[in-house]
C-alpha cells in the first residue's frame, strides 16, 4: 500500500496539473476572445488544437479541470499555503484566514465562477431566479445535488456551494476566522449579483446575524468592513451613519488589526467633508436657481460678483 505522505503528494499533483490546465484554458480565451466569438462550435471531440475549439467548448474544458482539481480538496486539504510547487502564489492573507491548499484551491475556483465574461447569455438572465435561500445557506444535500450537475449547475450555485463546503469545513475544525472569511467572499458575491432591494436587506441581515457570533475574534472587523459597505450601498435615509458606527466600533475594538485599519478608513471616508454646487449655465433674474448637495459641512459661504457682459 502506498503510504499516506506519497498518497497526499500524488492527489495534490494531479488537482496541480488539473489546476495549471485550467488557468491555461481560461487565459487563452480571455485573450484571445475577440477572435474565439466568432468560432462556431463543432460538435463532438474538438480534438487537441485549440483553434478549433469554440468559447463554450474551452469554458467547459476548464471548468472541468477545475472541478477535477476541487474532488481533489480533502486529500490534501491542510496542507499549507505556497507548497504547491511554485504554482500558486501565497497571498499576504493571515495564516488563520486563508492558510491552506484548501483554501487557495476553492478561492480560485470560486473566482472563475464568479467571471460573468465566462457566463452564457442564458446563465447571465438566469441568475437573479436562484433561489437565494439556497444560496445563502444551502444544505448538505443541496451542495451535493449541486456538485452532481456538474457543468449543468449554474455558476453562481456551484461558486455558493464551493464556499459553504469551505465555511461548513473551517467551522468543524473551530477555525472562526477561516469560516468567516469563506462567508464574507460568499457574501460579497451575493451582493454583486442580487441588487433588488428585499434581496440585499436579506443578505445584509443574514451576514450581520452570522457575523455576531464571532466578535471575540480579530478578522470579524474584517467582516464588519464588508457589512458597513453593504450599509454604505443602501437607499436608506440612515444607511451611511449606521454604515459609520459599525466602522467605527470594529476599529476602535481592534484598531491594529486588517480589518481594523480598513474600518478606520472607512470612517474617514464617510466623515470627510462634501459638497456639490448646480447652477443654471444662463438664467434671468428671476429663474436663477442655485442647489446644494452637502455631507459633514456646517456652513457653507456662497457669493455672487456682477459682471458687466
Amino acid at each position: 500500500m502506498m503510504d499516506k505522505d506519497k498518497e497526499s503528494d500524488t492527489f495534490k499533483q494531479r488537482a496541480a496539473v488539473e489546476l495549471l490546465h485550467a488557468h491555461a484554458l481560461v487565459a487563452y480565451l480571455q485573450g484571445y476572445s475577440w477572435e474565439i466569438q466568432k468560432r462556431e462550435r463543432i460538435e463532438g471531440e474538438p480534438g487537441k488544437d485549440l483553434k478549433l475549439w469554440s468559447a463554450d467548448q474551452l469554458h467547459e474544458a476548464a471548468q472541468r479541470s477545475f472541478r477535477a482539481a476541487w474532488a481533489e480538496r480533502a486529500s490534501f486539504a491542510a496542507d499549507p499555503r505556497g507548497t504547491w510547487f511554485d504554482l500558486v502564489e501565497p497571498n499576504d492573507y493571515p495564516a488563520a484566514v486563508r492558510g491552506t491548499l484548501r483554501d487557495s484551491l476553492s478561492y480560485l475556483y470560486a473566482d472563475f465562477l464568479a467571471d460573468t465574461s465566462l457566463w452564457s447569455p442564458k446563465e447571465t438572465n438566469a441568475a437573479y431566479r436562484l433561489p437565494l435561500a439556497d444560496l445563502l445557506s444551502g444544505s448538505a444535500e443541496w451542495r451535493t445535488g449541486i456538485e452532481a450537475a456538474g457543468a449543468r449547475a449554474h455558476p453562481l450555485a456551484a461558486l455558493a456551494a464551493t464556499l459553504q463546503d469551505l465555511e461548513q469545513w473551517h467551522r468543524a475544525a473551530g477555525r472562526k476566522a477561516a469560516a468567516l472569511e469563506a462567508r464574507r467572499v460568499l457574501a460579497q458575491h451575493l451582493w454583486e449579483r442580487f441588487e433588488n432591494a428585499a434581496d440585499r436587506a436579506r443578505m445584509r441581515d443574514d451576514f450581520s446575524q452570522r457575523l455576531g457570533a464571532l466578535r471575540g475574534d480579530p478578522w470579524w472587523s474584517m467582516g464588519v468592513s464588508t457589512l458597513s459597505g453593504f450599509w454604505r450601498a443602501s437607499d436608506d435615509a440612515q444607511a451611511w451613519v449606521r454604515a459609520r458606527d459599525l466602522a467605527r466600533e470594529a476599529a476602535e475594538a481592534y484598531p491594529d488589526s486588517p480589518g481594523g485599519r480598513h474600518c478606520r478608513r472607512i470612517v474617514e471616508e464617510l466623515e470627510a467633508p462634501e459638497y456639490e454646487i448646480e447652477i443654471e449655465r444662463s438664467s434671468g433674474p428671476a429663474s436663477g436657481q442655485v442647489r446644494v448637495a452637502a455631507r459633514n459641512v456646517e456652513h457653507l459661504y456662497l457669493r455672487a460678483y456682477p459682471i458687466d457682459v
